[in-house]
């Protein structure tokens, strides 16, 4: 299992790096309008990530309708005076063409909500129902994420599938934010 994460993690972090550069998450923090852009630039992505994975992560996530966030990130938009309906969403999604993608891309997303802990702690007092989606569940959930990769790609041998999945969903996901490509 190490060996799929760690390739996951390693062959991936230079685009997470970038794109949390480019956003400076914790800046966006410090005001709520800012923060409310923050929030409505992740809805453009979830609003239609969120119901494409509805058809295709359960095969691979036994516990996925545990994992759904998005009706709490329109709490959130909500609160901060903002109407979800009237959110832009991205046309580019990954692809979820196979399991072994889907798992690719679910890795972005599930990382990114256990960064989502961070980036909580920088907006507090504003809502972070979003970003504080999994509480103290937060690291058993990404351990039951980490157990069925490993069951999915020990006897599949898709590893280089996942990793395109997650190399999908980062790329998708830089797009939607106008982070420049790599060098």
């Amino acid at each position: 299992m190490d060996g799929v994460l760690a390739r996951l993690r390693a062959e991936t972090r230079p685009a997470h790096d970038r794109l949390e550069a480019e956003l400076d998450v914790l800046a966006q923090c410090r005001t709520d309008a800012a923060y409310a852009s923050l929030l409505a630039l992740l809805h453009g992505v979830h609003s239609r990530l969120e119901p494409a994975l509805d058809a295709v992560a359960p095969a691979v996530l036994d516990d996925w309708p545990d994992r759904r966030k998005l009706h709490l990130l329109d709490q959130d938009l909500r609160q901060l005076g903002v109407d979800p309906a009237s959110v832009p969403a991205t046309a580019q999604l990954p692809s979820l063409s196979s399991p072994a993608r889907t798992l690719g891309v679910l890795y972005v997303v599930e990382g990114a909500t256990l960064g989502g802990a961070v980036i909580a702690r920088a907006a507090r007092p504003r809502p972070v129902r979003f970003l504080d989606a999994y509480g103290g569940r937060r690291g058993e959930l990404w351990r039951a994420y980490r157990r069925q990769v490993q069951a999915w790609c020990e006897p599949n041998s898709h590893v280089d599938e996942v990793l395109a999945g997650a190399g999908d969903a980062f790329s998708a996901f830089t797009l939607w934010c106008g982070v420049p490509a790599a060098a």
